[in-house]
């Protein structure tokens, strides 16, 4: 199943952001969680579509949304985002393909396109995190 990336890329980055943060900042990192909250607005009537390469990717589309607004909440502790950021991400973006009337998304499939978004946006310095 092809997802739009702009979902767990966007997600993503953001709890990858809150991660390079709290390092830098939190007095006890490992102790620390991050709250991530999103509120999509304005999805009646949107349709979710993804047209995906056709060697790697299956086509998917889903029906209208069934709902105006989707508040997607997580909380996760900072030692966990970058080894576990699909399991986190997974339940979020599930839920808001739900909405769409699109279901059986696998945590494979989150993980897949994490792993593009890391290979793409995140090997470099500006990102990494500091020191230890």
């Amino acid at each position: 199943m092809a997802i739009p990336r702009g979902f767990p890329w966007r997600l993503g980055e953001a709890l990858l952001h809150a991660e390079a943060l709290a390092l830098h900042l939190a007095e006890h990192p490992d102790a620390t969680k991050v709250r991530l909250r999103v509120l999509y607005t304005g999805l009646s009537g949107r349709v979710l579509r993804s047209w995906a390469n056709p060697i790697t990717d299956l086509f998917m589309e889903g029906g209208a949304a069934r709902s105006d607004e989707a508040m997607l909440e997580t909380v996760v502790p900072v030692k966990e985002i970058s080894p576990r950021l699909a399991t986190y991400l997974h339940p979020l973006i599930a839920s808001l393909f739900e909405r769409f009337g699109v279901t059986g998304l696998s945590l494979d499939r989150v993980q897949a396109e994490l792993e593009k978004m890391k290979a793409n946006r995140f090997g470099s310095l500006r990102s990494a995190p500091p020191p230890r």
